[in-house]
């Protein structure tokens, strides 16, 4: 049973998460501040973290700042619409992703289950995935292909890493859209499968003979290990 560590100083938000996680097959414990998250991370190495931004006596960034020598696992952070987080200073603090409140439980758990598979299968300590001859680099945000460096956006970036992530899966566009965008899909956007179909084709020009990305008719699209 995966184990989760909960950094929340409102006991209301722990008190639902913790039925929900507990619901959905997780183990939960809970520090109440920064500060005791810190220690308790350290002293119980959980699965995965979910951490609070704004906490008294240590704020959630500094936790994690601090935490990084000593914990290698995935951080979710949790923060306010007018909290002031972005993607660099989540990857200059160590976090490995964040939603903003207040959200959708599906789209918690995906985050939660996509952040587990990278940890425990694909992901190495320097923010590295891997499929075929296929590396992404979270840090330096590069992506390479049969050793050559891909022409990439942050779009496609973001969508490649979150497939990647969850190679071997079959994930409707739906579940794509919510974990990318972080709302419903309202079954009109196609801007994700234009963006498969873009990042194809670019595959295709340097490596023609590779799958990496498979259509499963009626179902999603699938990233092909092997």
């Amino acid at each position: 049973m995966p184990r989760i560590l909960l950094v929340e100083d409102d006991l209301l938000m722990v008190e639902l998460l913790t039925e929900f996680l507990d619901c959905e097959g997780f183990q939960v414990d809970h520090a109440p501040d920064g500060p005791s998250g810190l220690k308790k991370i350290i002293d119980t190495v959980p699965d995965l973290v979910i951490l609070d931004m704004m906490m008294p006596g240590m704020n959630g960034l500094e936790v994690c700042r601090r935490v990084r020598q000593h914990y290698q696992g995935p951080i979710l952070m949790l923060t306010a619409v007018d909290e002031d987080l972005n993607e660099v200073t989540a990857l200059n603090t160590g976090i490995d992703d964040y939603i903003t409140k207040p959200f959708r439980s599906n789209i918690l758990m995906a985050r939660i289950r996509s952040l587990l598979r990278r940890a425990g299968n694909q992901e190495d300590d320097r923010g590295k995935i891997q499929v075929q001859d296929l590396v992404m680099n979270r840090t330096t945000r590069t992506v390479t292909v049969a050793d050559q460096e891909l022409d990439i956006s942050d779009a496609e970036f973001e969508l490649l890493w979150y497939m990647i992530g969850n190679m071997g899966k079959v994930l409707s566009r739906d579940e794509i859209y919510r974990a990318i965008k972080g709302v419903e899909y309202d079954g009109l956007d196609r801007a994700i499968d234009m963006r498969i179909s873009g990042l194809r084709k670019k595959f295709k020009a340097l490596a023609p003979e590779r799958t990496y990305i498979k259509t499963v008719w009626g179902q999603g699209y699938l990233v092909v290990p092997h």
